[in-house]
């Protein structure tokens, strides 16, 4: 699969591999998130767990996740030292940023200044730790196993049948675009058969004749005088008659590719 940006479905939960940027990723709907180091936060949903701050080459400033509220949504502290002397960067509610706190004596942040979270996450500052991310709810997985593991529910429009991209307007779907979970019957497209016939039909036909007639005289009845060298006929028609078509039958139960069994589990 190339990158995300070129796949059709805007399905949410909808998963791809981005050979450009060698990740796995899912659709929330709007946007492809990279599985493992998306929006969601180990820590509190839709922040990143730390940022490195640092402007120099070679240098780094990592500030973690410290505090969320109504007042002060997104802060972002580091202790100095043994006074236990913090520093903060702040960002607002929407993600924006709003301020750098008590940064007297460390003034390594100006990877951060005047960014939003969102190109904080676009230029590598921003990411969460190890399980960080995760799946989020509404993404659809194949699993090689009987029963669903833990936060995850069997996808049940699933069973029995492949999974199918919704068509959004692209035409390969004759039946449109449908809504997720929606299913479709199976079907056969036009085709042509070649049929063969039974040989049949022999039969016969009965020969009519007159009487001969003598020289010079046609006997009543007769088809033509005997001094005319010869002798005619007709036949009489036997009728319509039929022919049995046969056409040869092949398959199974069902038209289908081939396939290996799994279960599709839905993110709680």
């Amino acid at each position: 699969m190339g990158p995300a940006a070129n796949v059709v479905s805007n399905t949410e939960g909808a998963m791809v591999y981005d050979s450009a940027t060698k990740q796995m990723k899912v659709c929330d709907g709007t946007q492809w998130l990279d599985i493992g180091n998306g929006d969601a936060s180990t820590m509190v949903p839709n922040w990143p767990d730390a940022l490195n701050c640092s402007s120099a080459a070679g240098s780094t400033s990592i500030v973690t996740l410290i505090a969320t509220s109504a007042g002060s949504p997104g802060v972002y502290g580091y202790n100095a030292g043994a006074n236990d002397v913090g520093y903060q960067v702040q960002f607002n509610n929407d993600g924006s940023w709003h301020s750098i706190i008590n940064t007297a004596g460390w003034g390594n942040v100006a990877g951060c200044t005047g960014k939003t979270i969102a190109q904080l996450y676009a230029e590598g500052r921003a990411f969460n730790f190890v399980g960080g991310g995760g799946v989020p709810s509404g993404a659809v997985m194949a699993f090689d196993a009987t029963a669903c593991p833990s936060g995850w529910t069997e996808y049940t429009p699933a069973r029995g049948r492949f999974l199918r991209g919704i068509d959004n307007g692209a035409g390969n779907d004759p039946a449109g675009t449908r809504a997720p979970g929606h299913t479709q019957a199976d079907e056969l497209t036009n085709h042509n058969h070649t049929a063969t016939a039974a040989n049949a039909g022999a039969h016969a036909h009965t020969l009519v004749h007159g009487n001969f007639g003598t020289l010079g005289s046609g006997t009543g009845g007769a088809m033509m005088s005997s001094n005319q060298g010869g002798m005619g006929g007709g036949t009489n028609t036997t009728g319509d008659h039929t022919h049995t078509i046969t056409v040869a039958n092949t398959g199974g139960a069902e038209t289908r590719p081939k396939n290996v069994a799994v279960l599709f589990c839905r993110k709680s």
